[in-house]
């Protein structure tokens, strides 16, 4: 009896065994099973579980997450207040300037489930974070002759605002914030590589 016994404990281990040995295998050979069914095997290592704190930190020294840049050719027309041919200044100002746009990467928020093995990412929506006119590209054209304007150099710094300002307007425009948002993706993609292995990643 106890012979018999034995046989049957014997056996048992060694269903149990070949058992473990398949699905360990199937696991590593890239077959997705669930992490609590295999946290369940006896002698499985249980996967180091994602800390997000962790990995928030590489992206807490990156306030401004730059993710397109976008030179323009523009030109804007500049009307001061006055009479006309005393004390208005009224030109076209051409010019060429460099818009930055991206995400606040303080903001990005990661939700970790062990089950499904899934590292939900949130990214914030882009914005533009820079409109620049290069000054030594500035053309002033069809400027009208106010006697009494005294304020050229006003007037010219005033001009320069609104051009940066239509830049920033004209770059939202073009779809620099549609292509800011997909390339965000792609970066922090680029960031969390070889910090996520064994995981998938998806934007929420």
């Amino acid at each position: 009896m106890k012979k018999i016994f034995e046989k049957v404990i014997v056996r048992i281990l060694s269903i149990v065994g070949i058992c473990v040995v398949l699905i360990l295998g199937l696991h590593f050979a890239g077959v997705h099973l669930p992490q609590n069914f295999l946290d369940k095997i006896p002698g499985y290592n249980k996967t180091a579980k994602l800390d997000t704190e962790i990995i928030s930190k590489k992206f807490a020294n990156a306030s401004e997450l730059v993710t397109q840049k976008l030179t323009m050719e523009g030109y804007s027309t500049y009307e001061d207040e006055g009479i006309p041919f005393l004390t208005k200044g009224n030109f076209v100002m051409t010019y060429k300037s460099q818009v930055t746009a991206g995400i606040d990467a303080s903001k990005i928020s990661f939700r970790v489930e062990e089950g499904e093995h899934t590292l939900y990412i949130h990214l914030p929506q882009a914005e533009i974070f820079s409109a620049a006119v290069d000054p030594g590209t500035i053309s002033y054209h069809g400027e009208s002759v106010a006697i009494f304007n005294f304020n050229n150099k006003e007037d010219a710094n005033k001009a320069q605002k609104m051009a940066e300002e239509d830049a920033r307007k004209a770059a939202v425009e073009s779809g620099v914030l549609d292509n800011a948002n997909s390339y965000a993706q792609t970066l922090v993609k680029g960031i969390l590589q070889g910090s996520v292995d064994g995981y998938e990643l998806k934007f929420e």
